[in-house]
């Protein structure tokens, strides 16, 4: 969408706020229907805090090669006239960062490792990742945060700071 001058529409703080909202709720519901949550790949538009979808999709994301698909049909949807928003909602193990070296390689056995439902957001103009942490069938919601800095393949650059 633009914004009515023919430049892309950018989003505001609120507006990720609602796109992690209306995430959130679909993330909850199918922990409760399912036990977890299926990869999906979600496109639309928002207008005064409201989400409309207008592309949803499974997506496997069982290898590197399904990631790399993924962030690249994602980068190359956003782009769309039709859309202000792609987000991918997956389950993932995650580490904090913590002074020195990450861990090489999977982070499957890890004693620090945490299990998040993710949503990486991206715009037009922006992206961010938000973390909800997952404990058993309970989800808490992650907040945006334009400070954090996000690294890794799912980003548009190998570091992105927003």
């Amino acid at each position: 969408m633009t914004d009515g001058k023919g430049l892309p529409k950018s989003l505001t703080h609120a507006d990720f706020d609602a796109i992690v909202d209306y995430c959130y709720r679909r993330a909850c519901k199918a922990i409760r229907r399912d036990g977890g949550v299926t990869s999906m790949v979600i496109g639309g538009t928002i207008d005064e805090g409201k989400v409309s979808v207008r592309m949803s999709a499974r997506t496997p994301m069982e290898d590197n090669d399904d990631k790399l698909m993924v962030a690249i049909v994602m980068q190359h949807l956003v782009q769309r006239d039709d859309l202000d928003f792609v987000v991918l909602v997956t389950e993932a193990w995650m580490l904090r960062a913590e002074r020195g070296p990450l861990p090489e390689g999977s982070i499957s056995r890890h004693p620090r490792r945490e299990d998040v439902v993710l949503f990486n957001i991206m715009s037009k103009d922006c992206q961010t990742i938000v973390l909800n942490p997952r404990y058993g069938s309970r989800l808490e919601r992650g907040k945006v945060d334009f400070d954090v800095q996000v690294r890794g393949r799912m980003v548009r650059d190998p570091e992105t700071r927003n």
